[in-house]
């Protein structure tokens, strides 16, 4: 098995500065497997009984079940998250639920790297480079949303928490982990943060 490389390694994120018990915690995750799917309502169907769940079918929707989520990124098009170390699983078993019809499985492991976020401020940390509407009238737990972090493309995840500790996973591809990281780190230095590595 070929060892994974972080996309923030090279930062070494234990040697940077940061706050401990800062109102807002920031990491990177390990690798979660994702997994790309495209096809129409007849694989949305057929992928069911594999996810365990129906693929969600509009802007910022997303469906979990069974320790996995599926973001809905565009008309016939979605993203499957697991846990790390499945993507070879969860891949083949989809392609196989799919024999016959028009659809594409990729699996995009590697392509992503994943930034969390945790607490009170993230909210005011992303608005500094994004331009979504991110007000928790709008940006509610469970949605998933695609937008730019200054230059970077981004797909934001409101994964869980409350109204005094939100945790929102970023989604954005590898070779902008670095640029995103740094990004991140400038935004959130009026708050204090803490780097949890």
């Amino acid at each position: 098995m070929v060892e994974r490389i972080a996309g923030t390694t090279h930062l070494n994120l234990k040697a940077r500065p940061s706050t401990k018990g800062a109102q807002l915690r920031m990491l990177e995750r390990p690798f979660k497997a994702k997994v790309g799917l495209r096809g129409g309502s007849d694989v949305a169907r057929a992928v069911e009984p594999v996810l365990g769940f129906a693929l969600p079918q509009g802007v910022g929707q997303t469906g979990s079940g069974s320790g996995a989520h599926a973001f809905w990124i565009g008309p016939d098009d979605w993203i499957i998250v697991y846990e790390p170390g499945r993507e070879a699983q969860i891949a083949q078993a989809l392609r196989e639920a799919c024999q016959g019809l028009h659809h594409a499985v990729i699996d995009i492991t590697e392509r992503m790297t994943t930034i969390c976020l945790e607490g009170q401020p993230l909210r005011q940390v992303l608005a500094a480079g994004c331009p979504l509407d991110l007000h928790p009238r709008v940006f509610k737990p469970g949605m998933v949303l695609q937008s730019h972090l200054g230059k970077a493309n981004v797909i934001l995840h409101y994964v869980a928490g409350n109204a005094d500790r939100p945790f929102v996973d970023l989604y954005t591809n590898r070779s902008f982990a670095d640029y995103v990281w740094k990004y991140l780190e400038t935004a959130a230095r009026e708050f204090g943060y803490e780097i949890v590595a």
